[in-house]
Formats: C-alpha cells, sequence, structure tokens
C-alpha cells in the first residue's frame, strides 16, 4: 500500500469517526456519568469492535454480508434495539426523584468490563462501522500486494484515530458531569442522552 492511498484512508476514516453518531453519543455519555478516567473504557471497547470487524473482512467473511442481505439487517436491527433499550432506560431513569452520583449510572455499565461490552456492542453492530469496513476499506487495498499487512497497518491507524476522536467526546461528556450541581440538571442530561440514543437507534435501524 503506498503512503497516498494510505494517507486517503486514514483521512477517510477521520471524517468517519468525527461524524456524530452512535459512538459518539456511547462516550459522551460514559464521560458524563463517569467522568473521563472511567468513561474511556467505552471507548476501548469501540476500538476492540472496530478491530474485530476489520478482522471478519480481512478473512473474507464480509462478502457473507453482500450475498445475503438479511444477515447485515439482522445485524442492524440488533444494534437498532441495543441503543433504544439503552435510551429508554435513561428516560426512565431521569424520572427517579434520588440519583446516586452522575447521570445515567443505572443505564450506563459502571465496571470496565461492563463498560468495555457496552462500546463494543455499539460499534460491533452500528452501521457507519460496518460500511467503513467492509465497503470503504477494501477499495483501498491494493490487490497487488499481501492483504494481511495491509489490513494490519489499516488496523494500527484506524484504532489511533478513532481513539483520539471518542477521547474527545468521552471528554466533552466529562465537562458535563462537571458542571452538574443540581439534581434537576442531572435529569435533563439523562432525558438529553436518552433522546439521542433513541435517535441513533432509528438512523441504525433505517441504515
Amino acid at each position: 500500500m503506498s503512503p497516498a492511498l494510505l494517507a486517503a484512508w486514514c483521512g477517510t476514516m477521520a471524517v468517519i469517526s468525527l461524524t456524530p453518531g452512535a459512538g459518539a453519543v456511547a462516550s459522551m455519555s460514559s464521560g458524563a456519568t463517569y467522568g473521563w478516567m472511567r468513561g474511556i473504557w467505552t471507548a476501548v471497547g469501540q476500538q476492540l469492535a472496530l478491530v474485530f470487524l476489520l478482522m471478519v473482512a480481512a478473512v473474507g467473511l464480509s462478502s457473507l454480508l453482500h450475498t445475503v442481505p438479511f444477515a447485515f439487517f439482522v445485524m442492524q436491527l440488533a444494534g437498532a434495539m441495543y441503543l433504544a433499550w439503552i435510551g429508554i432506560r435513561l428516560i426512565l431513569q431521569s424520572f427517579h426523584e434520588k440519583q446516586m452520583g452522575g447521570p445515567g449510572r443505572q443505564a450506563i455499565p459502571s465496571t470496565p468490563t461492563g463498560m468495555i461490552r457496552h462500546g463494543f456492542l455499539v460499534n460491533a453492530t452500528n452501521p457507519k462501522a460496518l460500511l467503513a469496513m467492509f465497503v470503504i476499506t477494501p477499495r483501498f487495498l491494493n490487490p497487488q500486494e499481501a492483504l494481511i499487512p495491509q489490513y494490519a497497518i489499516m488496523g494500527l491507524c484506524m484504532v489511533t484515530i478513532d481513539i483520539v476522536v471518542m477521547a474527545g467526546y468521552t471528554g466533552v461528556g466529562a465537562s458535563v458531569l462537571r458542571s452538574l450541581t443540581e439534581s434537576r440538571w442531572r435529569r435533563r442530561v439523562d432525558r438529553l442522552f436518552g433522546s439521542l440514543f433513541l435517535i441513533a437507534a432509528v438512523i441504525v435501524a433505517r441504515g
């Protein structure tokens, strides 16, 4: 893979990563709930999902999604249902009179393992991630060269780009947490992120 081709792919991935979507909402909500130091685990889970999807593409299983559209639809539907579930939990939680700590603590997993799983599920079924890995990335590969080294380089660049972007979104959420001093504002943040998750669920379902 030539440096120019890799640079073009990195630029494309950066644009996709920066575009607000389910991953950005998940990162911001984790940051708003637990702060940057703990919320960043959600972004780690998102990177594991991207690596997983890239590995699937590398072994050629992505062709299954192209030849069997129903398989792609099932992944979309599963992702939409998960996002909707988180959104509904956040909104319902906002009506509780007493909340412990920051917003979203009952809806967003509290342990590093739970947040990694949360981030993984969000990205593994995110149509934007599926499009990037299965449709866009293969177009930048040089078929005259070994594919595995190309995928490895792309994976390293992709994780570097996306973790920086998602860390930024987590920081935005964490700055919201620091500004919350009253329960009514925490409830509003829960409703905001709950609504964003529901919007993301609709977008994912529609593909």
